[in-house]
Order: C-alpha cells, then sequence, then structure tokens
C-alpha cells in the first residue's frame, strides 16, 4: 500500500494498491520532492477512463516501472473529479507543450509545480509513435541530472505561458457588436454540414455549440441553425453513441460518423444533452426527439441512480474490456 489508503477519492482508492509509491496532491509531496532533488510526476485521471486502466494495468501495475518511479520521482495522484481546478491548470499545460490533451494526464515538473514536460497516455512499449512510458522517464532522468538549465527554461516558458493565458482568460472584454454573427461564423468554420457535430474525430457532443444554434436561430428565426442542430441530434441519435438498447448518451463518438463509441457514459453529458434535447423539442416539436428525453430519463433513473444518489459515471471497462457489456451481435 502507499499514501493514497484513507483518501475519499474512489479514482486515489483505485491507486493505493499500486507498488508506485503514490502521494495525494499535498504540502509533503511538494516537500519531499525540493528535500530530495527530485523531479514530479504527476498523473491526474478519473474512475471511468479505459486509457487510466490501461496505462495502470501496463505501468502502475508493473514493478519495474514502480522500481524506476519510486527511485528518481515524487509520484503524485490526482483525481480530475475531485479536483478540477488541478486539472484545469495542468490540462492547459499539456495543451501548451504537447499540441492536444486528454486522460490519463502525465505531466514531468519540478518541486514548484512547473512542468517541463507532459503528455497523456504512455503505452508499455513503443507504439504508432509514441514512446514506451518507461523510455520517457529513462529521458527525463538523465536531462534532469545532466541538463537541469534545460528543464529550468523549459519550465520557465510553460509557466509564461500559463499566466498569459488564464490572464487573457480574466481580462479579455467580451465585443458585444455583430456577436452573433461573430460566433455563427466560428461554428460554421468548424461544423461538419454532412455528418452533423463539429470537426472530423473523435466527436463530442459539443452541447455549449448546440445549444448557441438553438439559442441564436430562436432570436434570429434562423432555419439553417436549426437545421444544423437537428443534423447532429439526429446523427448522435440514429448512431452508435446513443445506446439503442439500454438509452443514454457515450462520452464521445470514435469515428467521424457517430456509429463507434467511447463506452464511457458520464453523469454531466447526459444531463448536458437532455437541456439540448429539451430545446430542440420546444423548437421543432418532433416526437422523436420527445421520445430519447422520456427514454434518456429512464435510463438515468435506472442506470445511473441508487439510495436517491447519482453516479458520476458508467465505466469503459468491463471484465478489463473496453465495451464488453455493451456489445451484441444479430442471431
Amino acid at each position: 500500500m502507499n499514501n493514497l489508503v484513507g483518501q475519499k477519492s474512489e479514482y486515489l482508492l483505485q491507486h493505493s494498491n499500486n507498488p508506485v509509491n503514490w502521494y495525494p496532491w499535498g504540502k509533503k509531496a511538494f516537500d519531499k520532492a525540493k528535500g530530495e532533488d527530485k523531479p514530479i510526476f504527476l498523473s491526474i485521471g478519473y474512475s471511468s477512463c479505459h486509457w487510466c486502466h490501461v496505462m495502470e494495468k501496463e505501468s502502475f501495475e508493473d514493478l519495474e516501472t514502480a522500481e524506476i518511479l519510486n527511485k528518481n520521482f515524487i509520484s503524485i495522484k490526482v483525481d480530475r473529479e475531485e479536483r478540477p481546478d488541478i486539472d484545469s491548470v495542468y490540462m492547459a499545460a499539456i495543451q501548451m507543450i504537447n499540441g492536444n490533451g486528454g486522460w490519463p494526464a502525465s505531466i514531468f515538473m519540478n518541486y514548484k509545480g512547473a512542468p517541463f514536460f507532459a503528455g497523456t497516455y504512455f503505452p508499455k512499449f513503443d507504439h504508432n509513435n509514441i514512446p514506451a512510458f518507461k523510455s520517457v522517464l529513462a529521458k527525463i532522468i538523465d536531462i534532469y541530472h545532466n541538463n537541469r538549465s534545460s528543464i529550468d527554461e523549459h519550465s520557465n516558458v510553460v509557466m509564461e505561458g500559463l499566466r498569459k493565458y488564464f490572464n487573457s482568460i480574466q481580462t479579455s472584454e467580451i465585443q458585444i457588436n455583430n456577436i452573433d454573427e461573430t460566433i455563427t461564423s466560428q461554428i460554421n468554420k468548424t461544423f461538419d454540414f454532412e455528418k452533423g457535430g463539429f470537426g472530423d474525430f473523435p466527436k463530442f457532443p459539443e452541447t455549449s455549440k448546440l445549444e448557441i444554434l438553438y439559442m441564436i436561430g430562436k432570436k434570429n428565426n434562423s432555419k439553417n441553425l436549426y437545421d444544423m442542430g437537428q443534423l447532429t441530434l439526429g446523427s448522435m441519435i440514429n448512431g452508435g453513441i446513443y445506446d439503442q438498447l439500454k438509452g443514454g448518451f457515450a462520452r464521445y463518438s470514435t469515428d467521424r460518423e457517430w456509429k463507434i463509441p467511447h463506452f464511457e457514459k458520464m453523469l454531466y453529458d447526459n444531463a448536458l444533452i437532455l437541456g439540448t434535447l429539451a430545446n430542440s423539442y420546444k423548437v421543432t416539436n418532433n416526437k422523436k426527439i420527445m421520445s430519447i428525453i422520456k427514454d434518456t430519463f429512464m435510463f438515468l433513473e435506472q442506470e445511473m441512480q441508487s439510495n436517491n444518489l447519482y453516479f458520476s459515471s458508467i465505466d469503459a471497462d468491463s471484465e478489463g474490456i473496453e465495451g464488453e457489456y455493451y456489445l451484441w451481435e444479430f442471431n
């Protein structure tokens, strides 16, 4: 057992028996990193995250990898659902360093919490141009001991970038002139007019953008904006992201056509989608939309509630296989 024993987070408790000597986020871990002159390895995930489970099985339960981490790093585990404040900062850092983000989040930083290298899932072996986790650890160890100045320089650049990013969010003024046109123009640039949704793949529901389509569509009586919203909802409902047997929406589609879901289901996703479906029904009076609203409520009541409390998510994994219980065959 490690320092996660006794934590309240289900995700942290899942890692309490790892051979990695995990610490929860706190002063103790940072003081230890400073006192022992070691870099910090910060791993952020959540209990229903498929690739978090994969990386745990491949690396964090591996004795050789754990020995490398315990000897050369101070390792911290964070549950993003328990500490979204920490997650938001370091996810911004990952996107700044790596160009994209996701979970598990893997950040290497100094004892002050300043990151100098980051990524997401690292496999056990080199795969699809992604380096093996142990290769990453070896490189970090080498640079930390033999080229510390480059790490200090890189962490300073990242921290300055983060300061500018968060300051711009706090101080930016919203220009209200032509705001409807500006927003719809930006949405049009990423909208998939053939399959619905935004971008190529993976495709997330992006309910905030769909809400804007209905809101501005109603304000300006724009059939085009309504049609964009309806195309997206129709593609989601008729595709694999919507569970045709049990109801409820998966977190995202792994393909452009909405056919292949990532099998975890999140409470907040379904709650947000319900609001979008309700707005759609108010505009269209579409009976199919009302049917999906009722089925989604039923799914939440039957599958995600126990003792008047709701689960935050349904795991993508069952019996160690992603989507095992969500597969069916034609007879």
